[in-house]
């Protein structure tokens, strides 16, 4: 079995009261991009904090390619997490070259990278003077300095504007797809996640509450919508399984079941107009198994 990219087991973490962590145990693949999802609280930002050894867990491990996280471990992953800080009075390029320095890199061209988020154009402008976005933009050139086998970008999209996001999509997937890098993302834009995610884990009060391919967890969310008159019968008929949605049916079944329950609502004289697959949206899934961020 290979392993994980990072792996974490009953992990928990208290600060005073509050648990942030209550006994976590994930495995993100090696290879490929992984979203992280929860509402605001849900232990995200914890356990990306605890991966790069930020913070220590109150209890339980994580380790990173199967080992636990220690300065040469850590070589091999680049992150940012929350908000990106740099040094105000720098260039973009001599921020990219300051963190290539605490690394220890002592050859090193930023402007690749800088070209590769977009950023040629501002490679000799102030920190102090980018918007936000272009902040972002940064922060994601600072986590491939290295050339990492893992990333970890905590909300790497905010403050951008649709094309940026695009852009920043695009370089996501060339960076699972071509370079070879393990990609583990955290962001609320469940639209963008579903989009640029292989895989996702949804976490809720320090608990991990779903975790698989995007197809799979979606699959298990598709309902077959009935067009049919009588909408009763049918209702009637799939009991307690069985939504109206304005004029049609929403059935809970397993696909397998679907013959059987069309031949049935014919033979009992219902007049089926339509009858379709409807797939669910991670955003369904997401407030499904949160309670909305209750």
């Amino acid at each position: 079995m290979a392993v994980p990219a990072l792996a974490a087991r009953s992990l928990v973490k208290r600060y005073g009261a509050v648990q942030a962590l209550a006994g976590l145990d994930l495995d993100v693949p090696a290879g490929g991009v992984f979203g992280l999802l929860g509402p605001n609280g849900a232990g995200k930002s914890t356990l990306l904090r605890i991966a790069i050894d930020l913070v220590r867990p109150s209890a339980g491990t994580v380790a990173l390619f199967g080992a636990p996280p220690s300065p040469a471990v850590l070589r091999r992953v680049g992150s940012f997490i929350e908000a990106p800080r740099f040094h105000a009075y720098l260039s973009a390029r001599e921020a990219l070259i300051h963190v290539a320095l605490v690394g220890g890199l002592r050859r090193f061209d930023p402007d690749p990278l800088l070209d590769r988020v977009g950023l040629t154009d501002a490679a000799d402008r102030r920190v102090d003077t980018f918007s936000l976005g272009m902040k972002q933009r940064l922060g994601i050139a600072a986590a491939l300095v290295g050339t990492p086998d893992l990333i970890i970008l905590d909300e790497p999209t905010n403050g951008m504007d649709p094309a940026g996001i695009s852009e920043i999509r695009t370089l996501v997937r060339t960076l699972a797809d071509v370079d070879g890098v393990t990609v583990l993302l955290s962001s609320h834009l469940l639209d963008e996640v579903q989009r640029i995610c292989d895989r996702v884990a949804i976490l809720d009060h320090g608990r991990l509450v779903a975790t698989g391919t995007i197809g799979d967890l979606l699959a298990t969310r598709a309902r077959l919508r009935i067009s049919a008159t009588p909408a009763a019968a049918v209702l009637a008929t799939l009991g307690e399984r069985g939504q109206r949605d304005g004029d049609a049916v929403l059935a809970d079944i397993a696909r397998s079941e679907a013959p059987a329950l069309i031949a049935a609502l014919v033979a009992a004289g219902v007049a089926i107009e339509e009858a379709r697959w409807e797939g669910a949206n991670l955003e369904s899934l997401f407030f499904q198994q949160t309670g909305g961020g209750r």
